[in-house]
């Protein structure tokens, strides 16, 4: 069974300047969207859907394409490529 990879994202904050809504930034050529339920992307500080896309992503679950087609969407700025959507 495929499963996604998991990928952490690369910050620091000390005690005083901890921001709740700041979980750092994504790895280079990887993309992290928050989108609400129309798949459009929320400013930073909203409540949504975590996205992931870039070039580590896969075309999907092997011989599962109704699974693939629900969870691995047009990219909202670049119909042309997938974002995986985490919350599935």
């Amino acid at each position: 069974m495929a499963q996604p990879k998991q990928r952490s994202s690369q910050h620091s904050k000390n005690r005083e300047s901890f921001n709740r809504n700041n979980v750092g930034r994504p790895f280079h050529n990887t993309d992290i969207l928050i989108l609400n339920d129309k798949f459009e992307i929320e400013p930073n500080g909203n409540v949504g859907e975590i996205c992931i896309g870039g070039i580590g992503l896969a075309d999907g679950y092997l011989n599962k394409p109704d699974l693939t087609k629900k969870v691995f969407i047009p990219h909202p700025l670049d119909p042309e490529r997938k974002i995986y959507r985490t919350g599935i």
